[in-house]
């Protein structure tokens, strides 16, 4: 009987975390500059941090890119355009689904996954609602 609890207890645990995730904000970098090129492709200029070992003496023999430059796909342009005029990330997934014709799950797979690509990539940041007791 405790077996079948623990397991209830991951599935609520991991639906919760979808929710909280879908109800999170994402917003672009604001030190990012976006430069479009055409209407399906983007490039987007991001800071990059100085490495902590550019000390001097180091740092005067080398000097690191300040700026990395991403080119987003036609697929990533439709989902940062969709970002930068939706209030939550589920606002996001409905608009990409209707946009393309899929079902929500679907979209809410591939949405997710880019949305985690622009953050790793410093283009965009999110901000999760608070834990409710």
């Amino acid at each position: 009987m405790k077996e079948k609890d623990a397991n209830s207890k991951v599935a609520l645990d991991a639906a919760d975390v979808w929710r909280r995730m879908l109800e999170s904000r994402a917003f672009l970098n604001e030190k990012a500059k976006i430069d479009s090129l055409n209407a399906s492709k983007v490039e987007i200029e991001v800071p990059l941090k100085k490495p902590g070992f550019l000390v001097p003496p180091i740092s005067w023999l080398i000097k690191p890119r300040d700026r990395k430059t991403i080119r987003l796909d036609p697929l990533g342009s439709e989902v940062l355009e969709l970002i930068r005029h939706s209030e939550k990330v589920v606002d996001v997934v409905d608009r990409f689904a209707e946009r393309n014709g899929l079902s929500f799950h679907e979209s809410r797979v591939s949405v997710t996954q880019y949305i985690s690509q622009l953050v790793d990539n410093g283009i965009v940041v999110i901000s999760m609602p608070k834990e409710v007791a």
